[in-house]
């Protein structure tokens, strides 16, 4: 199930991170992550199987309701043709401008810390001790990181 933040009005450059997790179980999970830049906060969030293939362009239009769409995304490299296929029919619907990935800008470094805070919730951060958690145990790590994520940047 994928997460979302609220709405915001100045929101008009998107990051799409994916990792694509191999030999873990399910063998190619997959955390979709997509933020706003400008605000470094995430928008939406979702842990999948396998890589999304056409859903994404559904979970990216899903992301969009109440917000005008971005004039720019960035994003990673995604993990099978369908992905980049729904990624682009999605950016060419919204006349969104895809622009080259710059991990190391400025704009990036708060994504990472997104990123990284949501590996660990999911017990997959590097040097993590402990056992891999369950498919449940992580989506439900997700979900509270996501809620906290939430709490955090409305302030509650």
């Amino acid at each position: 199930m994928p997460l979302q933040t609220s709405p915001s009005p100045s929101a008009r450059t998107w990051a799409l991170h994916c990792t694509l997790f191999r030999g873990q179980m399910p063998p190619r999970a997959c955390l979709y992550l997509l933020a706003d830049l400008r605000r470094g906060v995430a928008l939406s969030a979702i842990l999948a199987e396998q890589p999304m293939g056409g859903a994404l362009a559904a979970w990216l239009e899903a992301a969009a309701i109440g917000r005008p769409p971005p004039q720019a995304l960035q994003s990673t490299e995604l993990p099978s043709e369908q992905d980049r296929r729904a990624l682009y029919a999605w950016i060419a619907a919204h006349d969104v401008v895809l622009e080259p990935q710059t991990l190391g800008g400025c704009f990036w470094k708060p994504v990472n810390q997104l990123l990284r805070s949501a590996w660990e919730s999911l017990g997959l951060a590097p040097g993590a001790v402990g056992e891999m958690p369950t498919w449940s145990g992580a989506q439900q790590g997700l979900d509270r990181w996501f809620r906290e994520h939430c709490q955090h940047v409305s302030g509650a």
